[in-house]
């Protein structure tokens, strides 16, 4: 999820909006599904998080780096 305007022109409103669905979401899904396991005395398995490429570049072509980098934060669930 992104907001698409020039920098200058985002909102803290804006940038909670890309945080809360790229960071919040992944984190609220990932603890939901260890929650459902745990319940079940389920043992194996993984939680598989991916991100977009733009989590690990900066890609040029993006027209906001500002939230597109939020990306990156959803790796952090996975080290």
């Amino acid at each position: 999820m992104s907001v698409v305007k020039p920098a200058l022109e985002l909102t803290s409103d804006d940038f909670s909006k890309v945080f809360n669905v790229n960071v919040l979401g992944v984190f609220n899904t990932a603890r939901a599904a260890a929650k459902l396991w745990t319940n079940r005395k389920y043992e194996g398995g993984s939680i598989v998080i991916t991100a977009s490429m733009s989590s690990q570049i900066i890609n040029q072509t993006a027209p906001n780096q500002a939230l597109t980098q939020v990306r990156a934060l959803s790796l952090i669930f996975t080290h």
